[in-house]
Formats: C-alpha cells, sequence, structure tokens
C-alpha cells in the first residue's frame, strides 16, 4: 500500500498505517517532505530538530516516516540530493521527544 505521509497528514494516515501494521501489509510513503503545499523547511519544529541534530529538514522528515515504520522513496533531482537521501540511513531514530515536537 501507499500513501502520503508526512507529520501534517498523520490523522489521516493512522489508521491506515495501524490496519496495514495489524496485517502485516508494507506501506510505501509519498510526499514525506510535506509535499508542494507544506514543504519541510516550513516548520519551525522540523527546523528547530533537525538543527539540534545536525541533519537537513529532510533528513529528519524521511527519518521521521522511517520510525514509524514504512519504507520512503523519496524523489531527486540532483545528485546532492540523492547523497543527502542516502545519508538519512545514517541518522539515528528520533526521540520519543522529537517525535511529539515535529507532530505538535
Amino acid at each position: 500500500n501507499q500513501l502520503e505521509l508526512h507529520p501534517w497528514c498523520t490523522e489521516a494516515a493512522d489508521p491506515v498505517l495501524n490496519f496495514c501494521a495489524a496485517r502485516g501489509i508494507a506501506v510505501t510513503a509519498f510526499n514525506s517532505l510535506g509535499g508542494a503545499t507544506r514543504p519541510a523547511a516550513s516548520a519551525w519544529s522540523v527546523d528547530a530538530v533537525a538543527r539540534a541534530r545536525n541533519v537537513t529538514a529532510p533528513q529528519l522528515l524521511l527519518r521521521w516516516a522511517m520510525d514509524r515504520g514504512v519504507a520512503v522513496v523519496p524523489g531527486a533531482t540532483s545528485r546532492a540530493h540523492i547523497q543527502e537521501n542516502v545519508a538519512t540511513c545514517a541518522v539515528g531514530p528520533l526521540t520519543a521527544e522529537e517525535h511529539t515536537a515535529i507532530t505538535a
């Protein structure tokens, strides 16, 4: 299953994620960076947590989705963005406090 997943759509996504998890259905996320209407860096909480962890806002949002057990397949149009996305794998899991701050 594939669904839009970022901190600004959890209310709609959570029931689907729970349904899929209970049935062992893999989920892939799209628009993990918030899409064109809500780009990653536009949220002060995302920016603050990213700066505290010394990562970029897109890396933080991809990690947020990965922490939820979702596969992320971010698009990239440049070598730099591809490298940034790959480096997300080295970003450790977020703390409960960081998850709360991002979704608040």
